[in-house]
């Protein structure tokens, strides 16, 4: 962590140390009381749901060591000496701490950015480098302009990688993550049609991420999709070294010869240079886990990370929660936890690898909203419908007032009104499910965040048996 003094943080955030003591130390930090740890600078961030000044004393009385606040907040009597700095803006105050940090320790930094597999390419980088490097990144799916500098404040001097997951939602959000994070190297997993509520196109989008890669310093380093149709358009300004990485395209990093071998995952040979060759294993399921883990290769060939090793610690890769999680019960049924979240892309995605598995029992596609989608919004669903209806799933569950139109299509393309339910939210699905699940039945859980289809996973793991547990 960044081990500093409460004054150098009052330097940097330009505030005024109202109570306490400027030469105590502090080495981590905090914007949420309920995850606060003791020893932890507790942000005070003021949000449109919550405000953080409220739960000050709060974090005070689960150890906090101080807090960093933009109005005076009201504290008992015991926690009056607390160490409390008051600066204009609190959340500003984090990014300019993170940006401070960012520029005293000399560390070099890779930006994973994209439409939809940035969290599992971003962790698999850091699986293929921490052998070789002391190396650092934004936890779990902390990716936007919170947790990006929350993920920065764990830098310490001895480190030389960080891998920082930048993730965007509207126009304007890149510049300001770059400001925070100052990358030499960007990743670009790929662009697709997602926030459309707030882009006017796709090539808006893939201009917005373009950004991260035109602001690069040092070497300047862009990894890049080739197969993904829309890079180019994100590369349009950029000047530097390209390795692009893909299946169809010509590319530095080329995979080929792919195997699947059903919910295992897949085997692979990696192509680095058109010249060296490596047999790969990749524990993860689906196409685009592939090139999710094609986008880490190509980092750690930059960062001459050897095959070999990259072929162990890539077979070691255990996946993330709620992202094509393969998840066996004991009572004999298979799920797809693809739950964290969905767009149209990332959905057609997973729904090919899907039907192309093979089982004795049925194939239930259990399908959320997909949210943000703008003007898109009712055509993408209704397309989802089609995708489902064509052939190949037995049981359509919809999710949400947007699934409706899904629904519908796939009555349309062939799918009998009787294998078509839906509920309002996620809540109610996990107990229907429970009723109806039989062995051999393989289920597929994929929605937007705001949707909460972890509830049914959860469900269905409190009330059925997990192998291994």
């Amino acid at each position: 962590m960044a081990v500093v003094q409460i004054g150098e943080i009052v330097e940097v955030a330009k505030g005024k140390l109202i109570s306490g003591d400027s030469s105590i130390w502090l080495a981590s930090y905090s914007i949420d009381s309920r995850t606060l740890k003791p020893g932890d600078l507790f942000f005070a961030i003021q949000g449109a749901h919550h405000d953080g000044h409220q739960f000050v004393a709060e974090a005070l009385r689960r150890g906090a060591k101080g807090a960093i606040i933009s109005r005076e907040v009201e504290l008992p009597r015991e926690l009056i000496s607390a160490n409390l700095i008051m600066v204009r803006n609190t959340h500003q105050a984090l990014m300019e701490l993170a940006t401070h940090f960012r520029r005293k320790w000399k560390v070099e930094v890779v930006g994973v950015t994209g439409s939809s597999g940035k969290t599992t390419t971003k962790e698999i980088i850091f699986a293929l480098l921490r052998g070789d490097y002391k190396v650092k990144r934004t936890p779990g799916n902390y990716n936007n302009l919170y947790g990006l500098p929350l993920g920065m404040l764990s830098l310490e001097e001895k480190d030389e990688v960080f891998v920082g997951e930048m993730g965007i939602s509207e126009p304007g959000e890149m510049e300001k993550l770059i400001k925070i994070a100052q990358p030499n190297v960007g990743v670009i997993t790929n662009v697709n049609p997602v926030h459309m509520e707030f882009f006017s196109s796709v090539e808006e989008i893939a201009v917005e991420k373009g950004k991260l890669l035109e602001s690069l310093s040092g070497e300047r380093v862009a990894i890049v999709n080739s197969d993904d149709p829309w890079t180019a358009k994100a590369m349009a300004r950029f000047k530097g070294k390209i390795i692009p990485f893909g299946i169809k395209n010509s590319s530095d990093i080329m995979g080929k010869d792919i195997a699947w071998k059903e919910l295992e995952g897949g085997s692979f040979t990696v192509v680095v240079n058109k010249g060296e060759e490596e047999k790969l294993f990749i524990p993860l399921v689906g196409l685009y886990n592939l090139y999710n883990a094609l986008a880490a290769i190509a980092v750690a060939c930059y960062f001459k990370v050897p095959l070999a090793a990259i072929r162990e610690r890539l077979a070691r890769y255990k996946g993330m929660p709620m992202r094509s999680r393969v998840l066996r019960f004991k009572e004999g049924f298979t799920l797809i936890d693809d739950s964290y979240n969905s767009n149209p892309r990332a959905l057609e995605l997973v729904l090919d690898y899907f039907k192309s598995l093979t089982t004795k029992g049925r194939k239930i596609v259990i399908s959320g909203d997909m949210l943000e989608l703008g003007e898109w919004s009712e055509e993408a669903h209704r397309e989802a419908g089609r995708l489902i209806g064509n052939g190949g799933i037995d049981l359509l569950i919809g999710v949400g007032n947007l699934s409706r139109k899904s629904l519908e299509e796939a009555q349309k393309a062939g799918m009998p009104p009787a294998s078509l339910v839906h509920f309002p939210d996620s809540s109610q699905v996990g107990p229907f499910l429970s009723s109806l699940i039989r062995e051999k039945d393989l289920i597929l859980v994929k929605g937007s965040r705001a949707m909460k289809m972890e509830l049914i996973v959860e469900y269905l793991k409190k009330h059925f048996n997990l192998e291994g547990d």
